[in-house]
């Protein structure tokens, strides 16, 4: 359909999304979608509409996103870095660091000429000062630095010595009422497929890169989820700002039958605003609704926080040394506790999921 800028926008699956493409911007349209990856991050971040304008190779400047056809990796929206005697193309995303293979003029489909940003502002990258900026960034990528991870490590100088005042700050009763208060609207709900890019990095944000890699495995993808697997998200304007996982698993040498809760996360700058809690209740509701009995878990005995949020919410602690686990024990912390929830006997009357936190 037209809107009424005249921008195309379409939603299609894979195998259809290129053939609709090239027709669209063939006959002269703009082509409006959702871009998802992260390899043109942070300019293109992952979810974020980008209007594709029809243009050929011989148009393009130093600078402009090119977006073009692969014969391997399908549709393509990275930065021209330069053009070859022979008219070939070079380019590369801005969160890379290998140049893609060159490509002919021939495949060039056209530019990006604006990026609708998640919090409603557009970008538009015709305008000099973006055309500059992006003539820069290609100055830098064309000796192969990534421009994601230098932004991410100017980021980082200034954010790092940060933590640890924020973390002292959480621990205040009135900062967390001040947070609760003017934090804005967290959205809760199950992590849906064009969840899981975004997902993953709050995962690896975590620590947990064995989780990482086990969402990656093809049968664990988000769109190949069961009933038995569980992840639920929170976010504030399309953000993931805080996640759990839940499994239910057979009892079997490593684990007692039943629902296991893992994973929970929250981003630093977001903590002390109820949205552990939130995303544990909400969870809770789901796994019951389900049909489960009760969710384990394990927690370091260090971690008051943790462990006071788990109790409070109806978690008692069970005797490890009863259990018939031989894996178990092995490799397993002294300081690690493992924790039960019983739907029959719990006190706590667990919500119905929601996609608004309180």
């Amino acid at each position: 359909m037209l809107n009424k800028q005249g921008d195309v926008l379409i939603t299609a699956k894979d195998n259809h999304f290129s053939e609709i493409t090239k027709e669209i911007l063939s006959r002269g349209h703009n082509l409006r979608f959702r871009a998802l990856g992260v390899s043109m991050r942070p300019f293109i971040k992952n979810g974020e509409i980008i209007i594709v304008q029809p243009l050929p190779a011989s148009k393009l400047r130093v600078g402009d996103i090119v977006f073009f056809k692969t014969d391997d990796r399908g549709l393509v929206a990275h930065r021209l870095i330069s053009v070859k005697a022979d008219g070939l193309l070079v380019t590369k995303g801005d969160a890379t660091y290998g140049f893609d293979r060159e490509i002919k003029a021939d495949k060039v489909l056209g530019k990006v000429i604006a990026v609708e940003k998640k919090s409603g502002r557009t970008v538009l990258l015709n305008r000099w000062h973006n055309q500059v900026i992006g003539w820069l960034i290609s100055k830098l990528l064309a000796v192969n630095l990534s421009f994601y991870h230098l932004y991410q490590l100017i980021r980082k100088l200034i954010v790092v010595p940060l933590r640890p005042i924020l973390t002292a700050l959480q621990g205040l009763k009135i900062y967390r009422l001040i947070t609760k208060k003017f934090g804005g609207d967290i959205h809760y709900g199950l992590a849906q497929p064009e969840d899981e890019i975004l997902l993953s990095y709050l995962l690896d944000y975590a620590g947990n890169p064995q989780l990482v890699s086990l969402m990656k495995s093809a049968n664990c993808r988000l769109e190949n989820r069961n009933e038995d697997w569980l992840q639920m998200v929170a976010k504030k304007k399309d953000k993931i700002v805080g996640a759990v996982t839940a499994r239910k698993h057979d009892s079997n040498e490593s684990f007692l039958g039943g629902w296991w809760l893992w994973a929970l996360v929250v981003r630093l700058r977001y903590r002390g605003c109820g949205i552990g809690e939130n995303l544990v209740k909400q969870i809770l509701a789901a796994i019951k609704e389900r049909g489960g009995e009760k969710v384990m878990l394990t927690v370091d005995k260090s971690a008051k926080p943790a462990l006071n949020l788990y109790r409070k919410l109806g978690f008692v602690e069970l005797d490890k040394n009863g259990l018939q686990l031989p894996s178990w024990r092995q490799g397993r912390s002294e300081q690690e506790t493992l924790l039960i929830y019983h739907f029959k006997f719990s006190n706590q009357r667990s919500p119905k999921p929601s996609q608004r936190g309180e």
